[in-house]
């Protein structure tokens, strides 16, 4: 069965040993070249050198050491719900590192990871695929499994997914609905000026609440914009029936 196979999975996740950071690619920096050799000597033999990603470049991979591949399904995020259980699982080749700078996008030794990762929700003994991410790479502080955030509308509970944990110009929930009655659960597009996207974009400052029910709307705290003070507050309406959130 499936779900056995992942959970059984996810305990025994397999590491290997280090390769020449050469594998990798030229480092122009200097102080990064140094990183990666101070890495790749380290005596840690559960570590994987000088793997290389098959992945598409993502503009941050020299930032990046590889420490393990794994060809087994890994549970990333897990939350239970009153209808069932979601969760994000790589699917096929997943390669794990870490930061060797701190940059927008994590601190120095923050965790990488990067698959086609696959969000299901798990009914008893039903699976349904909501959403498939390919190639998706995102860090974060520690390689603890996430959860998903729940707002309640009225007619269903919206889950917020957001992978990536600092950016410098706003975080990206990935957004899912389950139905009050039914207990059917998909996911949900934005809806921004006639425009559908399948992410939502909000203010990662600390000391607010970004996302939040008024009137049986989603108001969503906008980032800052660039050189300046943050754009407006979205409000956004619930559409079931095209399984939207809709820009007021």
């Amino acid at each position: 069965m499936l779900f056995l196979t992942l959970i059984i999975s996810f305990s025994i996740m397999v590491a290997c040993s280090n390769q020449p950071s050469s594998n990798h690619g030229k480092i122009s920096n200097e102080q990064l070249q140094k990183k990666v050799e101070s890495s790749n000597n380290s005596s840690n033999s559960n570590l994987s050198e000088g793997h290389a990603s098959v992945f598409p470049k993502t503009g941050i991979e020299e930032s990046i050491l590889i420490d393990a591949v794994h060809d087994t399904p890994s549970i990333r995020a897990e939350t239970q719900t009153e209808h069932g259980t979601l969760f994000m699982i790589s699917k096929g080749r997943e390669e794990e590192g870490h930061l060797l700078v701190s940059s927008t996008t994590g601190l120095e030794g923050s965790k990488t990871f990067q698959s086609t990762y696959s969000i299901l929700f798990k009914q008893g003994e039903q699976e349904k695929v909501l959403l498939e991410l390919p190639a998706y790479l995102y860090v974060q502080p520690t390689d603890k499994i996430l959860t998903f955030k729940k707002i309640a509308f009225k007619e269903a509970d919206l889950y917020f997914l957001t992978p990536q944990y600092q950016s410098g110009h706003g975080l990206e929930a990935f957004v899912f609905a389950i139905e009050k009655q039914t207990g059917k659960a998909f996911s949900i597009l934005i809806k921004n000026n006639n425009q559908d996207i399948d992410r939502l974009i909000y203010s990662e400052a600390k000391d607010i609440a970004p996302l939040y029910i008024k009137n049986n709307q989603l108001v969503v705290v906008r980032p800052l914009g660039a050189g300046g003070p943050p754009d407006k507050d979205g409000h956004y309406k619930l559409d079931m029936v095209n399984k939207k959130l809709v820009a007021e």
